[in-house]
C-alpha cells in the first residue's frame, strides 16, 4: 500500500494539514500502518491534489505563515476505495529487540534483562494508548483494529513476563 492511500485514509476522517497527517501517520491513530516522512508525505499530497484527488485550501494565521489544509474529495474517496480494494502485501515485522534477543549469548545478562524491561515499558506504553483510543472511539471498524492491537500487545507482554529470562539466554 502507498503513502498515498494513507493520506486519504486519514483525510476521510476530516480535514488536516501535512503536519496533521504526519502526526496521524507518525504517533497517532495511524502509526500502525506504513512508515513515512515529511519526506513523503508532503510529495504525495501535492500529487494528490495536482491529480484532483484532494482539495487544498491556505489558511492565515496570527503572526505565523499561513498553512495548507487539505480535505477529501469524491474522486479522493473513489481512489481510497479502489486501493483498498487491491491485493495486500504481506505484513512486514521488524525488530531491533528480537535481534539482540536473537544474539543474546553474546550480550551481557543484566543488558539483556534491561532490553526486555524496555521492551515492556514500550509495549504498556502503546497498549494502554490503543486502549484509552478504543474506549472513546464511535467507529466499530476503527474498535476492531485497536482490539485487534490490544490483543497482539497483550500476547507480547504475557510472553515476556512469563520467560525465565536466565534459561532462555
Amino acid at each position: 500500500m502507498k503513502i498515498e492511500t494513507l493520506c486519504l485514509a486519514i483525510l476521510s476522517f476530516g480535514e488536516a494539514t501535512g503536519y496533521d497527517i504526519r502526526k496521524c501517520a507518525m504517533e497517532g491513530p495511524f502509526d500502525y500502518f506504513l512508515e513515512c516522512s515529511y519526506g513523503s508525505i508532503y510529495p504525495d499530497l501535492n500529487r494528490l491534489w495536482q491529480q484532483g484527488f484532494i482539495e487544498r485550501r491556505k489558511e492565515a494565521r496570527p503572526g505565523k505563515p499561513s498553512r495548507n489544509v487539505y480535505t477529501l474529495n469524491q474522486a479522493g474517496r473513489d481512489t481510497l476505495i479502489e486501493s483498498l480494494h487491491q491485493p495486500l502485501k504481506p505484513e512486514v515485522f521488524k525488530s531491533e529487540f528480537l535481534l539482540a534477543a536473537m544474539m543474546a549469548e553474546h550480550i551481557d545478562p543484566d543488558h539483556m534483562a534491561r532490553l526486555i524491561d524496555t521492551k515492556l515499558t514500550e509495549l504498556k506504553h502503546r497498549l494502554n494508548k490503543m486502549r484509552e483510543a478504543r474506549a472513546t472511539c464511535e467507529s466499530e471498524s476503527v474498535r476492531w483494529v485497536l482490539s485487534y492491537g490490544i490483543t497482539i500487545h497483550e500476547a507480547a507482554i504475557s510472553f515476556l513476563q512469563q520467560t525465565d529470562r536466565q534459561s532462555q539466554f
